[in-house]
């Protein structure tokens, strides 16, 4: 049931630029808050049921970068910089490698998770904006600014990130003052 949900947030990701475009805006904001939801639920189910494996984490990783993938292309269709939204999918990118070199810490578990979570909440809350405003049929005009900072937030987390799971790695290694480097 688990994998299901996030075969659906799959499916719906891919689908949303797409139908964002053609849809009534009702439709659109739908799709995307039902992926949302989806992105919420698979894995506090896949917790509450003791179900959690490292595929359905990886499946949903793996859906979660496509919904923040799709989310900033519809940005671009939006009107939104081209470089903003590249730096915001090249975050998401560059996480998926940072995540394969340190996939077994459960220490950093936690602290991965919320800067997980503080690096996509922005594109997504701009997402669902623009889907609010083509609904109330308001309009924009510079959506420049709100893109360049989402960029700047997502670079910043993944910064942070970046120096947590080096922590860690050093700590595989050995390296001295990883105590240090811990707190």
């Amino acid at each position: 049931m688990v994998q299901l949900i996030t075969a659906a947030r799959v499916v719906l990701a891919v689908a949303f630029p797409y139908l964002a475009v053609r849809c009534s805006p009702f439709v659109a904001l739908l799709i995307y808050m039902t992926a949302l939801f989806t992105d919420v639920a698979d894995g506090g189910l896949a917790r509450h049921w003791n179900r959690a494996t490292r595929g359905g984490d990886w499946f949903d990783s793996f859906a979660d970068r496509l919904l923040t993938t799709m989310s900033a292309i519809y940005g671009l269709v939006a009107g939104a910089p081209v470089l903003a939204c590249s730096l915001i999918v090249a975050r998401d990118l560059s996480a998926v490698s940072m995540n394969e070199l340190e996939s077994e810490a459960k220490a950093n578990a936690r602290r991965a998770r919320l800067l997980g979570i503080i690096t996509v909440t922005p594109i997504r809350i701009i997402t669902a904006v623009l889907l609010v405003l083509r609904l109330l049929k308001l309009d924009i005009v510079d959506l420049s600014l709100a893109y360049w900072f989402t960029a700047g937030i997502v670079w910043s987390t993944f910064a942070i990130n970046f120096w947590l799971r080096r922590a860690v790695l050093a700590k595989w290694f050995r390296e001295p003052d990883v105590d240090k480097l811990l707190h």
